[in-house]
């Protein structure tokens, strides 16, 4: 079909799996790039994995991956479910930068030479705010601190010096 004649939303049925109904509808011009990003990402991932698990590991950053092999039972799933779920679910945001991934688990978050997203591009975050979960007085949620939110340390994401809760 052509763009212009679909509807605004409608159910698809995939072929392969046809107990499942997706609904869907037309993305908004300022929802298009997104689009795109999200489908040359997930591209990328089904083609990693189709060449095997090497070869998926291969484009995990090398300390998460390390974790995942030293943790999971099998890490290219792992690695996996991960990136689908950072690709589907959270719509192309990161809930931890490839920064700390790469250096995952000896990186701490208040090590990071790059500043981290802004609470609207967090999913933490944004789900704390949005379920009422508990923030500081910052806006941020407190499992993005770095440590016990009774130690006072650090916001990863603003200046914040200390983990005040509201």
């Amino acid at each position: 079909m052509e763009a212009s004649t679909l509807p605004d939303q409608l159910i698809v049925r995939p072929t392969a799996i046809p107990h499942v109904l997706i609904h869907a509808r037309k993305a908004t011009d300022d929802r298009r790039a997104l689009g795109t990003e999200l489908a040359q990402r997930l591209a990328h991932i089904l083609d990693k994995a189709s060449h095997g698990d090497a070869e998926l590991l291969d484009d995990a950053p090398a300390g998460f991956r390390n974790w995942l092999m030293m943790r999971t039972e099998n890490p290219a799933q792992a690695w996996l479910e991960h990136e689908l779920t950072e690709i589907i679910l959270n719509q192309g945001r990161s809930g931890l930068p490839r920064e700390v991934l790469e250096h995952f688990p000896g990186q701490s978050l208040q090590a990071l030479s790059t500043p981290q997203p802004t609470s609207g591009s967090c999913n933490a975050c944004s789900f704390a705010a949005a379920t009422g979960g508990l923030l500081c007085l910052c806006g941020h949620d407190w499992s993005c601190h770095p440590g016990n939110p009774a130690e006072g340390e650090p916001c990863s994401h603003c200046p914040c010096p200390t983990m005040i809760h509201t």
